[in-house]
């Protein structure tokens, strides 16, 4: 059940905290649906296929988007490039996104949204995994009804080598 009533960014956030979800946001996370399969993947190679507080946001569009259309069936999830499928939240981003405690608290409300929609999808949902899978993106991977992992996946939580514990709900 989540936490959340399905919302999409402009309903949820204050005006500070929206942003223009644009053609980049749209290159870094790709939907494309055929033969009634909606693909979602993370598409920053280069980055291990980490994910941006936008991107959070665009995945809640994504997904309360895949709602509205009856005759998708199921949702896979991936990362582009062999290396990773996702190394989870972009940690570049957390000095414009989560420097106090009211915005961190921001960006675990997208974070947790957009884990909170994936939940919530009637449909079937695949994380199909290749490579790196850690932190957010493990977590993400553990939102899905359905795990595939090659042989050289590899899964880890990294901030718990920092001792920091965090709401790894999924688990």
């Amino acid at each position: 059940m989540s936490i959340f009533p399905s919302w999409t960014t402009e309903q949820k956030y204050p005006d500070e905290h929206k942003l223009n979800l644009g053609a980049d946001m749209a290159n870094e996370i790709l939907l494309d649906i055929h033969d009634r399969v909606a693909n979602i993947t993370f598409n920053r190679p280069d980055q291990h296929n980490a994910i941006a507080y936008e991107g959070w946001l665009r995945l809640i569009d994504i997904v309360n988007q895949i709602k509205l259309d009856p005759d998708i069936r199921v949702v896979v999830f991936t990362g582009a490039g062999s290396r990773s499928f996702s190394a989870g939240a972009d940690i570049k981003d957390f000095d414009s996104h989560r420097y106090d405690s009211a915005s961190s608290k921001v960006y675990s409300e997208a974070f947790d949204g957009a884990l909170d929609e994936i939940e919530t999808l009637s449909m079937p949902t695949i994380s199909k995994i290749r490579g790196i899978c850690v932190g957010g993106g493990c977590e993400l991977s553990m939102a899905t009804d359905i795990r595939i992992a090659s042989e050289d996946s590899k899964f880890g939580i990294p901030v718990a080598k920092l001792g920091i514990l965090v709401g790894y709900r999924e688990m």
